[in-house]
């Protein structure tokens, strides 16, 4: 598995509704992010820690292996095919290394800050922009 990288984000812009707060982000171009995209809008309950806002997505993505790999970067927007989880991260970046099973599809477009202040549990809303 690969260490985390993030892909240029030259897909569609997303608009992130955390609960009423909306925030917008891109996607990337890989299999896994164009297939999240032809199901937008699409709504994840997502608990809320630190490191991230994380919740089951519902739907199986597909994704090639050599996408799949270790680690993240603050502000990514990723899926983890194992478990179905859609999470975008907003910490831990540091000490990511040791989690397997990330496939980015994407990256936030605010300041790190807005994300981080964010309340959490809500529900997410994903949609094209």
């Amino acid at each position: 598995m690969t260490r985390p990288t993030r892909d240029a984000a030259t897909g569609p812009e997303v608009t992130l509704d955390f609960g009423g707060t909306i925030l917008t982000g891109h996607l990337n171009d890989s299999e896994t992010a164009r297939a999240l995209a032809a199901h937008l809008p699409v709504s994840v309950e997502v608990g809320c820690t630190d490191v991230d806002f994380c919740g089951q997505l519902g739907i199986e993505l597909p994704y090639r292996e050599a996408e799949r790999g270790y680690g993240w970067l603050d502000g990514d927007i990723n899926y983890n095919p194992l478990g179905g989880w859609f999470v975008v991260f907003k910490g831990g970046e540091a000490t990511s290394a040791s989690y397997d099973d990330q496939v980015n599809v994407g990256v936030v477009d605010c300041d790190l800050e807005d994300l981080r202040a964010l309340p959490g549990p809500c529900t997410l809303t994903v949609s094209l922009a």
